[in-house]
């Protein structure tokens, strides 16, 4: 309510009343010590009288995102591609299964979160680096190459297979207190820690390498290893830059430039290794052909020597 028009000290407190309006929280006035004074009783005990109503809002860019949070009543003002950061810092569980996002930008103002589920949707990154009171994280069967959970302190849960992931670091300090599957302290949602299925995945970043190695033998492939300082899995700057993988979409034929490569695995979005080719280092310039895949997407992991990098792929 905006009452700031230069004469508030005429108004009629006999007859002015704003009381049971229980979404008022603020109204707009000439002189906030003259309200509160004056008119501390025409108000509800939730409305404040102040010199800038203005509400700060987050923007949320994927429609999809933003109508989840409609369906679970957290953001009630209707599709408008945005949410008022005191709603986003109030809520401490979230559910967005499910639900074809593709893009959580404006997770970061959810500062409040101990429970986030974004498995089932269509993310190509993720980033929870502000969400720093999170424990539990489910980001199962998305399209996530990469994460880092290395500010999350209080970290226990990381539920993320159906990924086709080639760097995960979970060097947060925490990793003691990691709930695996064998744990009595399972949490109530009936998740648990484990990287099985992520064959893509050649090294987890650790706290402690041995203690992971003797503690989390069972929860990895034979061929992902922890260390507390994995190799940086990608091509350098230069090279990625000038990179050029074309047609893409494909029908099958797949020419890959600009780079030298020994090596080029192809995984569908489950992760799963579902073709592989041996490429020449000294050329610069190779193709690759993907006719046979069923239509969809897919990662063209791109090798030579110890470094690679993930390339997205779509097979008409």
């Amino acid at each position: 309510m905006n009452l700031k028009n230069g004469n508030n000290t005429i108004l009629d407190r006999k007859y002015t009343n704003f009381n049971n309006n229980p979404d008022l929280t603020c109204i707009l006035v000439d002189d906030v010590t003259y309200s509160n004074a004056n008119w501390a009783h025409l108000k509800d005990a939730a409305a404040k009288y102040s010199l800038d109503c203005s509400i700060e809002f987050v923007q949320i860019s994927d429609s999809n995102f933003e109508q989840k949070l409609i369906d679970l009543g957290i953001d009630t003002d209707g599709l408008n591609g945005k949410i008022t950061i005191a709603d986003a810092s109030a809520v401490t569980t979230l559910d967005l299964s499910n639900s074809s996002i593709k893009d959580l930008t404006g997770i970061e103002y959810f500062t409040s979160l101990t429970y986030l589920d974004v498995s089932g949707n269509q993310l190509t990154t993720l980033n929870v680096s502000k969400n720093i009171k999170l424990e539990t994280l489910n980001a199962s069967s998305n399209q996530l190459t990469t994460i880092d959970l290395s500010n999350n302190t209080k970290l226990r849960i990381v539920y993320v297979v159906n990924n086709p992931l080639v760097s995960l670091n979970l060097r947060n300090g925490n990793n003691a207190n990691f709930i695996l599957p064998s744990n009595t302290g399972k949490s109530t949602s009936g998740l648990y820690t484990t990287f099985l299925g992520l064959k893509t995945l050649g090294c987890i970043q650790v706290d402690n390498e041995a203690y992971s190695n003797a503690n989390w033998s069972n929860i990895k492939e034979s061929t992902t290893s922890y260390s507390n300082t994995c190799k940086t899995l990608s091509v350098p700057e230069s090279a990625i830059n000038n990179v050029v993988i074309h047609p893409n979409p494909t029908k099958g034929e797949l020419n890959i430039k600009n780079v030298n490569l020994e090596k080029a695995n192809v995984y569908n979005v489950l992760g799963q290794l579902v073709k592989s080719f041996t490429l020449n280092s000294n050329n610069t310039d190779n193709t690759i052909n993907l006719s046979g895949l069923p239509k969809g997407v897919y990662y063209v992991y791109l090798i030579n020597q110890d470094t690679a990098s993930a390339k997205k792929v779509i097979v008409e």
